[in-house]
């Protein structure tokens, strides 16, 4: 592997390793945890399906959300 390959590919996972930290507040060694058996297809699927039922919920009401802390 080059030198210049390797910086590549040392950019790339401090870029993944920073986003894990700051997206999802785990680690490389806590992420390992969280693996799948399922294929990326199927996890694919599954975030589209999640995202349509949010979706299919409609507008959040902005009133809602202020007057949340008067209950």
């Amino acid at each position: 592997m080059s030198r210049l390959n390797r910086g590549h590919w040392n950019a790339e996972w401090e870029t993944g390793s920073k986003r894990l930290l700051e997206e999802f507040a785990l680690t490389w060694d806590e992420a390992q945890t969280y693996q799948s058996e399922r294929s990326r297809a199927e996890l694919a699927a599954r975030v589209q399906e999640i995202k349509l039922r949010i979706e299919l919920l409609g507008p959040v009401n902005q009133a809602t959300i202020e007057e949340y802390p008067k209950l």
